[in-house]
């Protein structure tokens, strides 16, 4: 049990730490692409609503993989799949509508990853699901603090796609 408790807590401090810390990008992402701060606040509405729907979408997907015996791990790969997938995109976004697809891939794979996590948990503790559960959502407000100084370090000597590894010379 305690490495289901370990396991939700690392998904969600790197993928519900991630978007938390989207707040960070607002700024930079009106610079970059002279966008308006309405329309650039939508992103991080865009990822948390594809990440609410992917989820709902993801216990479906769970139950028909228990019916078959496969275990819940592909789920969760898929997710974190989504969520590198949409970090190497924003890397390489050179437009908005770019930046509108980082939204919504890793919102989908944030869905599959950290909103689910904290359902599987509870299934192992009886006596203390309170408490476990809400030691393993510890890691959404840990991994969005240390999410949200190591992105504006890092915005801090560029630009958004900088702080995913690209860079204007990488398009």
């Amino acid at each position: 049990g305690y490495y289901v408790i370990t396991a939700t807590f690392l998904l969600n401090f790197i993928a519900l730490g991630t978007e938390y810390s989207t707040a960070v990008f607002l700024l930079p992402l009106q610079e970059t692409f002279h966008s308006s701060r309405a329309v650039v606040t939508l992103l991080p509405s865009i990822q948390i609503a594809v990440g609410m729907l992917a989820s709902f979408f993801a216990g479906y997907v769970q139950s028909y993989l228990s019916r078959w015996n496969i275990p819940i791990k592909w789920m969760f790969g898929l997710g974190a799949l989504g969520v590198g997938m949409g970090c190497v995109m924003g890397s390489f976004a050179s437009t908005f509508q770019g930046v509108l697809g980082w939204a919504v891939v890793t919102g989908w794979g944030i869905g599959w990853t950290g909103y689910i996590a904290s359902g599987i948990c509870v299934q192992w503790f009886v006596k203390s699901r309170g408490r476990m559960s809400l030691l393993a959502q510890s890691g959404q407000g840990m991994g969005s603090f240390l999410y949200t100084l190591l992105v504006g370090k890092l915005l801090d000597g560029g630009t958004f796609t900088d702080c995913f590894g690209g860079g204007e010379e990488d398009w």
